[in-house]
């Protein structure tokens, strides 16, 4: 059966809604909530550099101290492009990527989750097959050889703007250390039917953020325009259906209780987590 944790990027949202969270706090309510494990995000909490082992170490106490592990990290690699025409770009955003893998083993995370790019208009869905599918073909292979999942995120903004961009990529690159990562609200955006697509896509994502949603973009200034995520009961989705689809069709990693932009975070991870424990 799958583990929970609970995503650090559900609270980086002090820009729009002015509350201000600590590591502390959150670290705390993971533990309250029996969460297995927390997915990290650096514009929450900024890594350790790779070569200090006594910062890692310092980093991962606050953690252990909780009984929670590092499920994975939020990976960005910001001033190279996956999409580059140019093959020496792309190879050196797979060097980068290859890089924050091994952090992330340093860290014991099981899963590293990559976000290529954002929407790029003026590429056809062709072109962001293939491209990317080269970008992430070395990058899955170093995934293999370290023994962890690497992952994709499809949603509105973002340059696998569909499904089915996102499933050709994986299909392309062929390894069972590279899919892409279901989101149960850009599911319900991009597909009109989270629950479907959780059956449709089954064997294709490596990695889960679960919530609600009202199959609406988010509308508020500041905001990244992407899947509104909602607290369980918020929205439409029938959660509970949602995650036997899960458990019948062998899903059986990491479930991320995803609070991403939304206003009341605790709330929302109080209310989803439950969904999650009583199935």
């Amino acid at each position: 059966m799958w583990k929970t944790c609970l995503g650090e990027n559900g609270f980086i949202a002090k820009r729009l809604y002015g509350y201000d969270i600590s590591v502390d706090q959150v670290l705390d309510h993971a533990e309250e909530m029996n969460y297995d494990g927390v997915e990290l995000h650096p514009g929450f909490d900024p890594f350790p550099k790779a070569d200090d082992s006594a910062a890692i170490v310092a980093f991962l106490k606050k953690f252990a101290a909780r009984g929670l592990r590092v499920a994975g990290i939020q990976a960005p690699i910001h001033g190279l492009r996956a999409f580059a025409p140019d093959r020496e770009e792309r190879m050196a955003f797979a060097k980068a990527a290859c890089a924050l893998i091994d952090l992330g083993c340093r860290l014991g995370a099981e899963q590293i989750g990559f976000w290529p790019a954002g929407r790029q208009k003026d590429l056809s869905d062709d072109q962001i097959v293939e491209r990317l599918a080269e970008t992430f073909q070395p990058i899955a292979e170093h995934a293999g050889r370290r023994g962890v999942m690497t992952t994709i995120e499809p949603e509105p903004v973002q340059i696998d703007y569909t499904y089915e961009i996102a499933s050709r990529i994986v299909k392309t690159v062929g390894s069972p250390n590279f899919k892409f990562l279901f989101d149960c609200a850009h599911a319900e955006v991009l597909t009109a039917n989270a629950l479907e697509a959780a059956r449709r896509f089954a064997g294709q994502y490596g990695h889960v953020h679960f919530c609600d949603s009202n199959g609406k973009t988010l509308d508020l200034e500041g905001c990244s325009r992407t899947s509104a995520h909602l607290a369980a009961g918020d929205g439409r989705l029938d959660l509970p259906a949602i995650l036997r689809a899960f458990k019948e069709t062998g899903y059986d990693r990491w479930l991320q209780v995803d609070m991403w932009e939304n206003p009341d975070p605790f709330r929302c991870s109080r209310l989803t987590k439950r969904v999650v424990d009583k199935a």
